[in-house]
């Protein structure tokens, strides 16, 4: 059994995620919640990344512009590894349960200095 690794190693993630939620996209998080095995947390964050990578390569680069404007955030590849990269298939879902949970919460205040 490997040991948990702390949340604040995926803050891209969240951060990522955190903007569908701002959106009310919340299927992408949903399906990152729900997650049952390995496969359904990697399918989850492919789509997410996906849609955040095809919101930042238009020329807005926004998720969405209501309610409000949402500008994407695609988080590093090295974050994302990190996450896949667990080996034990209960850690990682329980991680990736956490993320989803921690990206629906209310923004600090420092997200929103950065323009989150």
């Amino acid at each position: 059994m490997g040991t948990i690794p702390s949340l604040d190693e995926f803050q891209d993630i969240i951060n990522m995620l955190s903007r569908f939620s701002q959106c009310r996209m919340y299927s992408i998080i949903d399906r990152l919640a729900n997650a049952t095995s390995r496969g359904a947390v990697y399918t989850s964050l492919y789509e997410a990344v996906r849609m955040a990578e095809a919101a930042v390569q238009r020329e807005d680069k926004l998720l969405c512009d209501k309610p409000r404007e949402v500008k994407a955030y695609v988080a590093p590849r090295e974050t994302i590894m990190k996450l896949l990269n667990i080996g034990d298939d209960r850690i990682l879902i329980e991680i990736a349960k956490k993320i989803a949970i921690a990206s629906l919460t209310p923004r600090r205040r420092d997200d929103k200095e950065e323009g989150v």
